[in-house]
């Protein structure tokens, strides 16, 4: 199976620590919380605000006044929350990503750059570089039995591809 160390390059997320102590990547999903409120504590009030409880959002991201921000949740610099996105907790969004008008989040942990535009949901998955969702599009990244192996599925349209398969 392939590895955290092998899927991801770690330089590109405030996750690093986070997902540098997992070897597989569905390990790290039901840690996100709790690494977030850590994190969250410790990050500068130069470069973030807190916003709510489990709340922080760097100063120079943007966010639409219509979206519904709920925490633990970490916008980190230049990242843009557009119109009504959804962020139901559990979340990071990385340096300079978007999470576009109507977009649902729920976590989840975006690299450093990713985008996820207009109408889409994204829920227990970690999305690095190069990876972006278009419109209409479902995310679900997580083990699906008790067993070893890992199931992705990627659901865009009217494809479906898994088992590592992307729909762009």
């Amino acid at each position: 199976m392939i590895t955290v160390s092998e899927l991801y390059n770690l330089d590109e997320t405030i996750a690093a620590e986070l997902l540098s102590g997992v070897e597989y990547p569905w390990e790290a999903l039901p840690r996100i919380h709790d690494f977030i409120i850590e994190l969250g504590n410790s990050l500068s009030e130069d470069v973030f605000e807190k916003r709510g409880e489990h709340i922080w959002v760097a100063k120079s991201a943007k966010v639409a006044p219509t979206a519904c921000l709920n925490g633990p949740l970490i916008v980190d610099e230049d990242a843009e929350i557009r119109h009504c996105a959804f962020i139901r907790g559990n979340a990071i969004v990385g340096k300079g990503a978007v999470v576009g008008n109507s977009t649902e989040l729920k976590n989840v942990i975006l690299f450093n750059k990713v985008q996820v535009p207009h109408y889409n949901y994204v829920g227990d998955s970690i999305l690095p570089l190069p990876h972006g969702c278009g419109g209409c599009h479902l995310q679900r990244e997580k083990r699906q039995d008790a067993g070893n192996s890992e199931r992705r599925e990627y659901f865009h349209r009217d494809r479906v591809e898994e088992n590592g398969g992307h729909a762009g």
